[in-house]
């Protein structure tokens, strides 16, 4: 398989070397499909093959390694050549280095200490009493609901609250009204 592709593209080659797309016979043009899509791309190869032919016979190459010294120093000229010392590739490395560092020093430091408020939530149990009358109370039914509590704390000292009491003739109204309401 891979012998006959390359008879055939030994075949093509000669083809292109001697005969112009227009003067191929359909045999031919079935050949030359193989390996080009167009008239133009055949034109283009058999022309450009034919400058090579025409340029290497009038600048002959030697088989010495003095034509690749010369094509070497040529390249050379028409190429500008790109050095990199070590020192252009290490300052660069360290500038780098010096940018990670800075921007991990910075986004590391620390904030100024500001009081901290914690906030727990305690579950309580309430009694709720349902009343049926609004001036009595009647104890019907007990109902406990789950109420929270915001406990804080803070850096500062607690405040002392002033709780007042309840005095002896308020509870004593208050005791009438609780006699009263249960008779």
């Amino acid at each position: 398989m891979k012998s006959n592709m390359w008879d055939e593209y030994e075949a093509f080659e000669k083809l292109i070397s001697e005969k112009s797309y227009f003067e191929l016979s359909t045999q031919e043009l079935k050949l030359v499909n193989k390996f080009v899509s167009s008239a133009q791309e055949y034109e283009s190869l058999r022309l450009s093959g034919l400058e090579m032919k025409k340029w290497f016979g009038e600048n002959p190459v030697s088989n010495t390694d003095q034509s690749l010294l010369k094509l070497k120093r040529a390249l050379r000229q028409n190429q500008p050549v790109v050095s990199y010392s070590m020192w252009k590739v290490s300052v660069g490395y360290a500038m780098v280095a010096l940018l990670f560092g800075f921007g991990g020093w910075w986004l590391g430091k620390s904030e100024p200490s500001i009081p901290v408020t914690r906030v727990e939530k305690i579950l309580m149990h309430d009694t709720v009493y349902l009343a049926t009358k609004p001036d009595t109370v009647f104890r019907e039914k007990i109902i406990y609901k789950d109420r929270p509590i915001i406990l804080t704390t803070t850096n500062h000292q607690p405040e002392i609250q002033n709780t007042k009491g309840v005095s002896m003739k308020e509870k004593e109204d208050l005791d009438k009204l609780l006699v009263s309401g249960s008779e």
